[in-house]
């Protein structure tokens, strides 16, 4: 795939710019390849091959660029409020979106050798960037705001400023970025085995991810309600939820449960986690959320059961060894972005705003991009059901391994169809992982 070849980096000064926008066709292109293969059912070849092309590291610091961008300029734009359009805004802070996406699709279609798809460094801020996020989540939550699922444009919202339409749009957008950070550190600590000591020790005690948990999970961060007062919850969108499911695990709450299992109870974690007074007192809150029709749902959790009991009758000090370790020098992403010179970079990317040929040339560029994504998210249902509509017929249906047209399925599944005999022997090592028998 040509677009993943493509894919670079960008100084921070360059976000925004038309050069910038032009290069971001590639990863939308990329985004909707993905989202097009995992709808057919099988580990995406186009996220395979961005390890493969070794492009890894560059989503990741596209990722932060953003994420930077969006905390020194964005806040600017806001204050001055000077500009004429704010869709190229929109744009910018999607792209994190899309970039985080992305890098949790790879990193799900590698999961067997995770840790290697990264230069420990890198590993050590991806880390720090998603427990950045996690503290985000946890203040977004700590006092939640009835959500409005079906706004209707009113005379109110012709009156809102640049800013506040910003401010609406940014909100939304990083309570998904952060939920799906969430995702990318869960699969970072399912991997604790691997990680180097540093990086654990880091997690562990510098981080303190369990602590972080605990009030997420006090929070109830993935349920809220609506402005006429109906219950809602996230999975990848706010949706209503009937009474007898309210107890019912969305894969965000159970990813926090699992990252509370691993941190807590793993052997190797315990050593180096001292259960101090206080995170006795906030330990303990958990228990009063882990009820019979959560351990129904993750039978694992069974495990904490005893836990409690054991931690009740602690003195509430237990000293974690205090390993000599060799501090990994990260930042050379944080400290180049902390470094660019900020107010030159929000006077550019004003001025720019307030062209009408940059404008004209944006919305140019935007209509090709979402263009090919719808292309990219239509063919994926045609793939999954065929072009006839019909589950199970041949028609539509691409190779599990080789992308060509597939002539016969699995016949343990059903789900993945084969090109010939070789692809799927070539493909067993990945879908035996998700073959039902």
């Amino acid at each position: 795939m040509e677009e993943v070849r493509r894919l670079r980096s960008f100084p921070v000064a360059d976000i925004g710019s038309l050069d910038w926008f032009s290069a971001q066709q590639n990863i939308m292109t990329l985004h909707g390849a993905i989202v097009s293969e995992m709808q057919h059912g099988v580990l995406s070849p186009s996220a395979r091959l961005v390890q493969e092309e070794d492009k890894t590291d560059i989503l990741v610091q596209e990722m932060i660029s953003l994420a930077a961008w969006k905390r020194h300029v964005l806040p600017e734009i806001k204050h001055k409020d000077t500009i004429g359009q704010v869709f190229p805004i929109y744009s910018i802070l999607f792209y994190e979106t899309v970039y985080s996406s992305v890098l949790l699709s790879v990193m799900y279609c590698h999961e067997n050798d995770l840790v290697t798809l990264f230069e420990e460094e890198v590993l050590c801020e991806l880390m720090d960037h998603c427990v950045a996020h996690l503290v985000l989540l946890i203040g977004m939550t700590n006092k939640k705001t009835p959500l409005n699922l079906n706004p209707t444009l009113s005379e109110e919202d012709n009156n809102l400023t640049n800013a506040e339409r910003i401010n609406r749009f940014e909100q939304d957008l990083e309570y998904q970025v952060s939920n799906i950070l969430l995702s990318i550190l869960r699969l970072i600590i399912d991997h604790l085995e691997d990680l180097s000591l540093s990086l654990l020790t880091r997690i562990i005690q510098h981080h303190d991810v369990a602590m972080l948990l605990v009030h997420l999970v006090e929070n109830q961060a993935w349920l809220n309600k609506d402005v006429e007062g109906n219950k809602l919850k996230y999975t990848d969108s706010w949706t209503k939820v009937k009474p007898e499911d309210r107890f019912l695990l969305s894969k965000y709450e159970a990813q926090a449960w699992k990252m509370l299992l691993d941190l807590l109870l793993h052997p190797k974690c315990a050593e180096l986690y001292e259960i101090s007074s206080y995170r006795q007192q906030e330990l303990l809150k958990l228990e009063k959320h882990l009820h019979e029709i959560i351990i129904d749902q993750f039978p694992a959790l069974q495990a904490f059961r005893h836990w409690f009991a054991q931690l009740k009758m602690t003195s509430g000090r237990n000293v974690a060894a205090k390993p000599l370790i060799v501090e990994i020098e990260t930042g050379s992403i944080h400290n180049k972005l902390e470094r660019a010179n900020w107010p030159a970079i929000t006077d550019n990317i004003i001025a720019m705003l307030n062209s009408p040929e940059y404008l004209s040339e944006i919305a140019a560029k935007h209509s090709d991009v979402y263009v090919n994504f719808e292309k990219y998210y239509t063919e994926g249902k045609d793939r999954k059901k065929g072009k006839d509509g019909q589950d199970g017929s041949k028609e539509g249906h691409l190779c599990g391994s080789c992308q060509e047209r597939a002539k016969f399925r699995c016949s343990r599944c059903k789900d993945v169809w084969y090109c010939n005999k070789t692809c799927q022997v070539k493909d067993w090592d990945v879908h035996r992982k998700y073959c039902s028998v």
